[in-house]
């Protein structure tokens, strides 16, 4: 069995800086596929030069919003060839690259398979995010035209592959994918980084360390919809409450920031003297899972709209607790006593009274969502195709 894919973002290097869940699950699960199954072709769009030449880097510099899927589309389309004529299957993890392949499955290999992994959808995104003037404007008509694009692919498409329950029912109610088409397979984590800290580890996690610091990891693009500006405020609350606080912004890359506006709102909020926001960029996967291992607890305070953010696994396999907001796709892993309600003073108290007392963990069989469980998954999907 042959299975080639169509990816965000590729790195020779395991430990690379990846940002996304839509950049790092498709890595993840190339990774584990090809210890498994033949994998004759990648084709990527960001991350670094391969040195296996069938990994092949189509990197787009200057185009935006919808003219730059359609340069993708252009430039890899010998690569995207390729992996059709020479596969069992082809794999691709967003529908926004998968217009050429669309139509090759649709009118030239008919007896090809072809998935497509489900993402967020482009309406929804940008109303979480509340951007306003022009900007809103140009945004939403470009998410109008993608949701076109992203339909013709679904469509087209043998199997529909969503991070959560909640994303088929958006796949349904907003694309009109069939039901018969659709799997859930959950995003995950990789255990070569993400695992506790041992009984002896220096580094071992336990509320309020020697320096009498609360420390809390936020991990998140810098966008609206992911919430830094909750993190903040509950940090703030809790020094309020009396507590020395460390606040350890994670986010992502600095070559890529989304949203400048959301950089400036969390660099000027007014913080009590005993916080310390830290902010990281860049980091690699060990150097992730290291800051996480040396937190206290974790927050994901995601507003308006998600499927399940991959970080929620990566905080509970490094075995924190993990508070989120408890909306979309969360509630389907997450443990009720971790959920966020937006309520600052309840939240808090939430925290404070769970971290004393863990009765349960944030994540119940964590261990099932590592990419190495996982891929089981996808190959069993695989061979209903073939």
């Amino acid at each position: 069995m042959k299975v080639s894919f169509i990816i965000k973002s590729w790195s020779d290097d395991s430990d690379a800086c990846l940002v996304g869940g839509s950049a790092k699950s498709p890595t993840k699960v190339v990774r584990e596929v090809e210890k498994r199954l033949e994998v004759p072709f990648v084709t990527y769009f960001d991350g670094t030069t391969s040195t296996n030449d069938n990994y092949t880097y189509h990197r787009v510099r200057y185009a935006k919003l919808y003219l730059k899927t359609l340069v993708q589309t252009l430039v890899s389309t010998v690569s995207v060839y390729r992996s059709f004529r020479y596969s069992d299957i082809v794999q691709c993890h967003h529908p926004h690259f998968g217009l050429f392949s669309a139509i090759l499955r649709r009118y030239f290999f008919r007896n090809r398979s072809f998935i497509v992994k489900a993402h967020g959808t482009a309406v929804p995104e940008l109303r979480a995010n509340g951007y306003t003037g022009v900007r809103q404007v140009l945004l939403y008509l470009n998410s109008v035209v993608h949701r076109w694009h992203d339909r013709f692919v679904l469509e087209s498409a043998d199997v529909v592959l969503c991070s959560s329950k909640y994303q088929e029912l958006e796949m349904v109610n907003v694309y009109g994918v069939a039901q018969a088409k659709l799997r859930t397979i959950y995003n995950g984590y990789d255990s070569s980084y993400f695992f506790p800290c041992g009984e002896s580890d220096s580094n071992s996690n336990s509320f309020l360390k020697d320096d009498s610091t609360l420390d809390i990891v936020f991990c998140g693009r810098v966008v609206p919809k992911k919430g830094a500006s909750y993190a903040i405020a509950v940090a703030s609350h809790l020094c309020e409450l009396g507590y020395r606080v460390r606040l350890n912004l994670i986010l992502g890359s600095e070559a890529y920031i989304e949203d400048t506006a959301t950089l400036a709102e969390i660099r000027s909020a007014k913080t009590p003297q005993e916080l310390s926001i830290l902010e990281y960029f860049d980091l690699s996967e060990s150097e992730l899972a290291n800051t996480i291992r040396a937190s206290d607890f974790a927050i994901v305070p995601s507003r308006n709209y998600e499927s399940i953010p991959s970080v929620v696994y990566e905080f509970a396999a490094c075995g924190i607790p993990v508070f989120a907001t408890y909306q979309w796709g969360i509630p389907e892993v997450l443990n009720s006593e971790y959920a966020l309600t937006g309520d600052l003073v309840n939240d808090s108290s939430r925290i404070l009274k769970t971290i004393h007392n863990v009765s349960t963990p944030s994540v119940s069989n964590i261990d099932r969502y590592s990419y190495g469980e996982l891929v089981k998954e996808y190959i069993d999907v695989y061979r209903q195709l073939v």
